[in-house]
């Protein structure tokens, strides 16, 4: 039986919008040092496999200033989202310790395939909401789009799942008329996989929030477009799918304004500690400052200042990095940053190291 109440991803923007949270800053978006196990043809992070290396990142103690600048601006909740897998971060559990210590919300995405029992329960202990990656049922097509060769790595994920929902299952709680839940599936709908949605979200049932997206022309999904996007009738096509199927109408980003969330109410921070407008791509690295220069509430007002603009000149819409005048967007911090005469960080493409093969458990 279908529950009717509907469903609500606690800590996201639209969650904050119905409880009367989401006021000006809310998030502020940590991407660790790239390391995964996945390379996805979709990948914001990677060009052509390979990913734009970061010289000394910034320590775990100075992750712990940021949380801390976060909470005194009445922050509500750090995204973990990478830029690969965050749970693979040496580190991890003592960055979520500190973000739950100080009274906020983790949000943490994951592509499922490290996500142990024992790691399951001490996010669950500590405030985690969890985000799992996932974009088909069809091993080969699962295989093929994470670029992961390990034939056991769908199974793996499988049963990571399925734990994930029993522990997760025992959290999802009433308020404001929906049921908040902490796990969330979130897809990434292209011309190969778009049959499976459907599926995927009915999968999903009454106890996983379940959110698809739309590619991005961003990274590796660049080189890899012709094949997952299919044409432009296409896409059309993947967007109707999206609109009827997303239990956000779209990005799990999303607030009741229909924009980003993450975006307009909150900063990201590069493995090097640039300010980034998104999480999920490098584009802007270094173009709103550094943590060394900068602090965490001066280098968030000028870029919704920037934002602002841009909107003002060509209109809202839902993501700023999937917009089609993004790029123009890229450009304008680019000229302020030769106009102050600033230098920034350069990253450098390199190959994508090879992590040593998991023995997973039976």
């Amino acid at each position: 039986m279908v529950n009717k109440i509907p469903k609500i991803f606690r800590g996201t923007p639209l969650h904050l919008s119905k409880s009367g949270r989401l006021n000006d800053f809310a998030y502020l978006m940590i991407n660790l040092p790239f390391l995964c196990n996945y390379k996805c043809k979709k990948c914001f992070n990677l060009k052509n496999n390979n990913f734009y290396i970061q010289d000394n990142p910034i320590t775990t103690d100075k992750i712990f200033k940021l949380i801390k600048e976060a909470r005194d601006m009445n922050g509500k909740a750090v995204i973990l989202a990478g830029e690969g897998e965050p749970s693979l971060h040496k580190s991890i559990k003592k960055i979520v310790k500190k973000i739950d210590s100080s009274g906020m919300m983790t949000i943490i995405y994951s592509n499922g395939s490290t996500l142990t029992e024992e790691l399951i329960g001490f996010y669950a202990a500590h405030n985690v909401s969890l985000v799992i990656s996932f974009d088909s049922f069809l091993p080969e097509l699962y295989l093929k789009l994470t670029g992961n060769n390990d034939k056991n790595i769908f199974l793996q994920v499988l049963k990571n799942i399925k734990q994930a929902r029993k522990i997760y299952g025992k959290l999802i709680r009433q308020e404001n008329g929906c049921r908040v839940v902490r796990l969330a599936f979130n897809a990434t709908v292209n011309g190969l996989n778009k049959e499976e949605m459907k599926k995927i979200k009915e999968f999903c049932g009454d106890d996983i929030y379940f959110i698809c997206n739309p590619l991005a022309k961003l990274g590796n999904a660049v080189g890899n477009w012709d094949e997952l996007s299919l044409g432009n009738d296409n896409y059309k096509e993947i967007e109707q799918i999206i609109r009827e199927l997303s239990e956000s109408t779209g990005p799990l980003t999303l607030g009741s304004n229909g924009l980003c969330g993450y975006s307009s109410n909150g900063i990201a921070i590069s493995p090097a500690g640039n300010y980034m407008t998104c999480a999920y791509t490098s584009a802007t690295d270094g173009l709103l400052g550094n943590v060394f220069n900068k602090t965490l509430s001066e280098s968030y007002a000028y870029k919704k200042n920037q934002e602002q603009k841009f909107y003002n000149t060509y209109g809202n819409c839902p993501c700023l990095v999937r917009s089609p005048k993004f790029k123009t967007y890229v450009e304008t911090l680019e000229k302020q940053i030769k106009m102050n005469n600033i230098s920034i960080y350069k990253n450098s493409l390199v190959q994508l190291p090879s992590l040593p093969n998991k023995k997973y458990p039976n």
